[in-house]
């Protein structure tokens, strides 16, 4: 054998290695970020690592592999992309994250950009490689940082690294040996170099063949596994019977919703808790025919297309009217009120209806009516099917829960006592390591009292149990989280897609009827609540606090150099907008720049004869000068206003929705 086939059957072995150890490194950073599509990203890493194995000029590998990035990330996302749609969406992805990211709102981030940057970042990671194998021609430090990251998972993660680490120790071993004998076939060969050679092909054969043998990380029990079912899919389901277990991502689209604010997409809700899920009594349904939206103009306006055959249309909270876009026309949409299921008929018979429109009264629910409540109130009520628990249900749940709401003496406090347990008490947020019950135990014992790991159905149906076991009526909600929040042309548009199926707390209010609840720890309730007593002295302390830390902390400072190494990923990128928005952002904050902005509109008005008296509110002067000289985006654009001038504060996605619809007024005034 010559020094040129040791060189080049070396470096093939340390490239497939390299290849194998991303791998296991990729399994548990995409189930700790609950990320799926492990396939494409394993696709990139290969592709990658073999033009730096065959020594492609940079100007052929790099625009093969940044085409290959984003073809990748287009297809995850959208399986029947074509190839026209690829420029539209890098459009999309950069116009809407640039400008957080450089506001450093990552949480605003599209899923999309997310894994781009992934994608990005699996790139330095094969060039790092590449540079360590055939420019230092040492691969210690990336043998030195693997071991560290596998054993750290092991000791501090929740995944049982035992047969991992002897697996990757077998990968990092050979690339030692190969990398060996790569630097010796760059001089003269040893005189007993085939000896050599032979000894240590068998040990690493046998060394990875051991290796080839154990479990994949995919195969690894996980910590507190007990009781563990065939892993389902995460995505709605009717049969929720038997809950528990560990639920695979799914990254398919089910819907995409055009409309201005992130709701939660109910389903359907059910009843009665059977000790390891949920049914449903059956009863005959009452059944309320819906009217159409044409009429109410002057509520929230929801688009929904559905791209995934579900049993039930989802619809949001507060929802006072429905219209099918589809079905021929002739449809129309009925609420079975039993369970809130939204069915639409046409001649008494069912049809499917895959676009439809519904308006929304976006009221807010009245905290101090809520805090008046009292468990008397409820003597009256036909509450029963709501108070149901099984009488195996374990006494230790009910103590508990009687022990959470012991220093509250109205309802209200009380349920938020137990929304708020969870994430004070230390429990965690998984789909994949969460047990089943076994005969003889109880869903929401175990999860309380034993795993304290779990996903929202754990978190949900423990409230559901325990507000019950108080003598508070709850009831089961379930259907889709608010998805993924971008612009398609000019309009805010949530992509739902089978990760965002989800359940929550329903718990009834009397005048206010059901109100959402939110236990499940990483969830944010989209439920608007009021209180009139929106400052108290306990937050105006805590908001001291706070100040004070953020001016005598000195990380405050040190921590903005922190951000670079990821700046530095994505620069290349990014650059050109980087000097527009920062010079925009120096000048003014939206915060400042929009209350003027709006007081414009009616200086431009009152030349045009149009002035608000004193005594008029906005939305009364707006409503007046839309019918007169047909502005159409002047009401919704002034009820934000008014959202501003009475709350002091906005959501982000508000902030954005004022910019845009207060251009558009000007133009419309202006025109």
């Amino acid at each position: 054998m010559t020094r040129t086939q040791i060189s080049i059957l070396s470096r093939l072995v340390i490239y497939v290695s390299s290849f194998f150890i991303l791998s296991e490194w990729l399994t548990p950073i995409l189930a700790v970020t609950h990320s799926g599509s492990r396939f494409h990203f394993l696709l990139f890493i290969s592709f990658s690592l073999t033009l730096y194995f065959l020594r492609a000029r940079w100007f052929i590998s790099f625009p093969l592999k940044l085409f290959l990035l984003i073809a990748l990330t287009t297809k995850i996302f959208n399986e029947h992309a074509t190839w026209r749609e690829i420029w539209p969406f890098l459009k999309e992805q950069y116009e809407w994250n640039v400008p957080f990211l450089f506001m450093w709102d990552i949480e605003w981030l599209t899923n999309e950009f997310r894994t781009l940057l992934f994608f990005v970042l699996l790139w330095m990671f094969t060039y790092f490689i590449h540079y360590w194998t055939d420019y230092m021609k040492r691969l210690f430090l990336f043998v030195i940082v693997t071991w560290t990251f596998f054993i750290v998972l092991h000791i501090f993660g929740t995944y049982d690294s035992t047969l991992i680490i002897p697996k990757v120790m077998a990968y990092c071993l050979i690339i030692l040996v190969a990398m060996y004998w790569y630097r010796v076939s760059e001089r003269k060969l040893p005189h007993n170099w085939k000896t050599a050679l032979i000894s240590q092909i068998v040990a690493v054969v046998v060394v990875w063949g051991v290796a080839f043998f154990l479990p994949t990380t995919g195969d690894q029990m996980l910590l507190s596994d007990r009781g563990s079912q065939q892993d389902k899919a995460t995505g709605y389901s009717e049969d929720d019977e038997q809950l528990g277990g560990t639920i695979q991502d799914n990254d398919a689209v089910v819907m995409k919703v055009k409309g201005p604010a992130k709701q939660y997409w109910k389903i359907e809700t059910k009843d009665t808790y059977t000790s390891k899920g949920w049914a449903n009594t059956e009863e005959e349904h009452r059944k309320a025919t819906l009217p159409f939206v044409d009429s109410m103009s002057s509520y929230e306006k929801y688009t929904i297309q559905l791209l995934h055959p579900l049993p039930y249309a989802p619809y949001p909270y507060q929802m006072e009217e429905a219209t099918p876009l589809d079905g021929g026309g002739a449809a129309v949409f009925t609420l079975e009120e039993e369970y809130d299921r939204l069915r639409a008929y046409a001649s008494y018979d069912e049809v499917d209806v895959t676009t439809y429109q519904v308006a929304v009264r976006k009221e807010a629910y009245s905290v101090d009516y809520m805090r008046t409540l009292q468990l008397e109130d409820y003597a009256s009520e036909p509450i029963g099917r709501y108070l149901q628990l099984p009488d195996s249900l374990p006494h230790r749940v009910r103590e508990l829960a009687a022990s959470i709401v012991e220093p509250y003496d109205n309802v209200y406090d009380q349920v938020k006592a137990v929304e708020h347990y969870f994430a004070e008490n230390g429990y965690v947020y998984d789909k994949t390591n969460v047990p089943i019950p076994q005969d003889g135990e109880d869903y929401v014992d175990q999860f309380l009292f034993e795993s304290q790991v779990g996903y929202c159905d754990n978190y949900s149906t423990s409230m559901v149990v325990m507000l019950r076991s108080l003598g508070i009526p709850a009831r089961w909600a379930k259907g889709y989280a608010f998805g993924e929040q971008h612009y398609e042309e000019g309009e805010i548009v949530h992509t739902i897609t089978q990760n965002d199926a989800h359940s929550w707390v329903e718990v009834y209010m009397k005048e206010e009827g059901w109100v959402p609840f939110e236990p499940t720890l990483t969830f944010t309730n989209p439920a608007d609540f009021y209180e009139e007593r929106e400052t108290t002295p306990e937050v105006e302390r805590e908001r001291e606090e706070i100040e004070e830390e953020k001016e005598s902390s000195p990380e405050v400072v040190s921590s903005t150099w922190s951000k670079w190494p990821f700046f530095i990923v994505i620069g290349a990128l990014v650059i050109g907008m980087y000097f527009v928005i920062r010079r925009q952002r120096r000048e003014r904050t939206l915060e400042e720049t929009m209350p003027t902005e709006y007081e414009k509109i009616l200086k431009k008005l009152r030349k045009k004869g149009f002035e608000r008296h004193e005594a008029e509110t906005y939305l009364t002067f707006a409503t007046k000068v839309s019918d007169e000289l047909n502005l159409e985006d002047f009401i919704e654009c002034t009820k934000i206003y008014e959202k501003l001038l009475y709350n002091g504060m906005l959501e982000k996605t508000e902030w954005l929705r004022l910019q845009q619809l207060i251009d558009r007024v000007f133009e419309q005034v202006d025109g």
